[in-house]
């Protein structure tokens, strides 16, 4: 198996013709989780499938936040977060696209996306 990553600011992926391409994680809006694969999009719409859980993924992504368990994103892209204590929110990315976010996951989102919009 290949690594994923060598450089902490580029990951490697798997394109659509099946080699792996060098990507830097300032191009990676999100990462969507679908059971034992993960679905990347990247900031020119294209989106990627790779062989990889999104657990897997998460590790090679250093700086992204797990905000439920189907979605791993890049702080960078996130217009707004609105998480009510103790409950259930949802974050706006930059496209409008809005994404949930787990009762969990809320403190951690709101503790490290003020550190990136700071």
């Amino acid at each position: 198996m290949q690594p994923i990553t060598t450089n902490p600011a580029v990951v490697r992926l798997r394109g659509r013709n099946g080699k792996f391409i060098p990507v830097p994680l300032s191009q990676i809006v999100r990462m969507e989780g679908d059971i034992n694969y993960s679905w990347v999009y990247l900031t020119d719409g294209t989106r990627l499938v790779q062989g990889k859980c999104l657990k897997m993924m998460q590790q090679a992504v250093p700086g992204f936040i797990r905000i439920h368990k189907s979605h791993l994103v890049n702080p960078q892209f996130i217009h707004r977060c609105m998480v009510p204590r103790g409950r259930e929110g949802e974050i706006i990315m930059r496209s409008g696209l809005t994404l949930p976010v787990a009762k969990r996951r809320g403190k951690e989102l709101l503790e490290t996306w003020e550190g990136v919009a700071a």
